[in-house]
């Protein structure tokens, strides 16, 4: 993580359209990026690369960039009707960051924790 932050500059994401994961009957509701896509791409490509010389396993699958929204989603309509009724503000992120974050279940309820921090690089 430190190699990484160390040799990229930070920057802009923007939100996209709305898409979902299927998970059986239910959905994983989520808004993807519609800029800083390639940024974002490189980055993680340079931090797998980074991960892999200290032993790390890559991934093996494409990158998918989203935020999630909702999870075990059960909608009462077909998702593209739905998709049509909502707008999503092209808002910008500010993407200055890498943290390694812990997945896990708390009272019934999906956390993420922080590990570590690094910031990357500032274009200020």
């Amino acid at each position: 993580i430190d190699r990484t932050a160390e040799k990229n500059k930070e920057f802009n994401l923007e939100l996209g359209s709305l898409g979902y994961f299927p998970r059986k009957n239910k959905k994983i509701i989520w808004i993807g990026i519609s800029r800083g896509r390639e940024k974002l791409k490189s980055l993680f490509e340079d931090l797998e690369e980074n991960l892999a010389k200290q032993g790390f396993h890559k991934e093996g699958r494409e990158l998918r960039p989203h935020i999630t929204i909702g999870r075990e989603v059960k909608l009462d309509s077909e998702f593209d009707i739905i998709k049509q009724k909502i707008f999503i503000e092209p808002k910008k992120i500010q993407v200055e960051k890498i943290s390694l974050m812990e997945s896990t279940r708390i009272n019934g309820k999906l956390t993420y924790i922080p590990i570590y921090t690094r910031n990357m690089l500032s274009c200020r």
